[in-house]
Order: C-alpha cells, then structure tokens, then sequence
C-alpha cells in the first residue's frame, strides 16, 4: 500500500482506514445520484466515482423524492434545481462527495 502520510494529514484522513471501510461498506451503496452538467468534474467522471463508490448514477435529473436519492449541483446550475427543490431532494456540492470519498465517510 502506497502511504503519504503528509498528505493524510493535510487531507484528516488515513487511505487505510479509508479503503477498509470502502471494502466492507462502499459510501454511496444503496444511494441514486444524479449530477447537474455544470458540475466540475464533468458529470461523465463523477458518474464513474459514483459507481466506482457503490452508488447508482442517474443519468436525468429526478421529479421524485427517495430517501437515499440526491443531486450533485452547483451555483451555476441554479436554473436546473426547481425540479429537485420540489421533490424535496437533497442538492449537494461535488465538494462534499469528493471529500466524502477520499475519507470513505460522509462529511
């Protein structure tokens, strides 16, 4: 396993305690995630770090609340969001799920 404990650090997290707990419970397992296009990365790329973290991608925004159902937004796509805002789903930033990943836990 490759270490950079410097990083680990700077980052408050430890990439063996975090790939454990992507073994044992994938974070986004059981969740549906769509991703607005403005988002950064592009949606292409954060539809693999969702499926690659357990997750599944959903290609068009949804209309409908489910409880383990959110939506990958940012500012610049405040056009999109009244759909998603009516079902009462969650709009979160890429930040939060990228940092989620790195750690393997919801940040």
């Amino acid at each position: 396993l490759v270490r950079d404990t410097q990083q680990e650090r700077h980052f408050g997290f430890s990439l063996a305690q975090a790939l454990r707990r992507a073994r044992s419970h994938p974070l986004l397992q059981g969740y549906e995630v769509h991703v607005t296009p403005g988002v950064r990365p592009e949606p292409q790329h954060m539809r693999d770090i969702v499926t690659c973290s357990g997750g599944t991608f959903l290609p068009t925004l949804p209309h409908v609340y489910g409880p383990r159902r959110l939506v990958i937004s940012c500012v610049g796509d405040a056009g999109c969001w009244g759909p998603a805002l009516g079902a009462n789903l969650p709009l979160v930033s890429p930040e939060l799920l990228l940092t989620g990943v790195l750690r393997q836990r919801p940040e």
